[in-house]
């Protein structure tokens, strides 16, 4: 048999074929013998297959949190996350709540606010990016199983919120803790009491963001809110 012909068919045309080419080229063959490669053609098609899969299969992760407002600091994880995983599910948690002193804005206004100031920022592909509302469950430990029912599979989850890494790591998903993006002054908190207070928060949100609050009068809304939970204690 010419070997160096045979490792060439290999390379030109894959092992598998290379194989049919090995045993065409045998005048007699024992049955126990063709009944063996042609187990391990059938085991070498598997495996290539199930590598196709790996290398197509995409590397996604989880943004989870409230958004009350989506804010800079939110813009620049979602920038951090898309240079790890090729696809990003911004999950909007408590998505049934809305009109509350910490949860002013509905699960809607908050996906106007997250994908319109995606949208229009250049150095973000919004293709790459999933938005889903996910509410809240009475029993914390069972919350993260009911968003795996309403997201695609992902493999990593991006928070700075303690519990949420202690909850994913219990379950052995790699937790990335995300930068902290001028925290003194970016957190949804301080954001909504200065807009409570008439001082200035607009230059804290994307500018597509702060036009949704505006146009749903969000700012008198807060305000309300306030008032109302000051007079009800």
């Amino acid at each position: 048999m010419k070997d160096k012909n045979y490792l060439l068919q290999v390379q030109r045309h894959g092992i598998a074929e290379g194989f049919v080419k090995l045993l065409s080229s045998v005048r007699v063959i024992q049955p126990r013998f063709l009944l063996l490669f042609l187990n391990l053609l059938k085991l070498f098609k598997s495996l290539c297959e199930e590598l196709r899969e790996v290398k197509q299969m995409i590397s996604r992760g989880i943004f989870i949190g409230r958004f009350q407002p989506f804010h800079l600091g939110h813009l620049v994880t979602v920038k951090y996350a898309l240079e790890k995983v090729d696809e990003l599910v911004v999950v909007i948690g408590s998505a049934q709540i809305s009109h509350e002193s910490r949860n002013p804005f509905t699960a809607g206004e908050r996906i106007q606010m997250i994908k319109s100031s995606l949208d229009a920022d250049d150095k973000i592909d919004s293709k790459r990016i999933l938005i889903i509302p996910v509410p809240d469950v009475n029993t914390h430990y069972l919350w993260t199983y009911q968003l795996d029912m309403m997201v695609p599979p992902y493999q990593t989850v991006f928070s700075n919120d303690s519990f949420t890494r202690v909850l994913y790591k219990e379950r052995g998903t790699e937790v990335i803790q995300t930068i902290l993006y001028k925290r003194k002054e970016l957190s949804g908190t301080k954001i909504r009491y200065r807009m409570a207070l008439d001082k200035v928060w607009e230059n804290l949100v994307p500018i597509q963001t702060a036009r949704v609050i505006q146009d749903i009068a969000g700012t008198l809304r807060v305000k309300a809110i306030r008032k109302y939970s000051k007079s009800d204690h």
